[in-house]
């Protein structure tokens, strides 16, 4: 697989990026390769605990680069298929932190 023919990429964080408060070999390079190259990246989640701004700053720490618009959460995905399978006029409850009850 050639990389450098790849436009988009999506980066898991923990354990792919970085391993606690660790930087892990290759990351920043990587991150400073892909839009050198015309690639876009987006850092992925599952962890609808915390809204984008907690991982911008937590990417920061890092000393990664990181902008709300760059951070694809469940809570994005959440929001996206209400917005287009249900209605304004449907009910339905959200039970979690109240970080993922702001960010539907």
């Amino acid at each position: 697989m050639n990389l450098s023919e790849k436009r988009l990429f999506l980066l898991d964080m923990d354990g792919t990026l970085y391993l606690g408060d660790r930087l892990l070999p290759g990351a920043r390079e990587f991150l400073d390769w892909v839009p050198r190259r015309g690639g876009r990246y987006y850092y992925l989640t599952n962890n609808s605990s915390r809204g984008a701004d907690a991982y911008v700053a937590r990417m920061a720490k890092l000393g990664l680069p990181a902008a709300k618009e760059d951070f694809l959460t469940s809570a994005d995905a959440a929001v996206d298929y209400l917005q287009t399978h249900k209605t304004p006029q449907d009910v339905y409850y959200a039970c979690g932190t109240e970080s993922f009850k702001a960010q539907l």
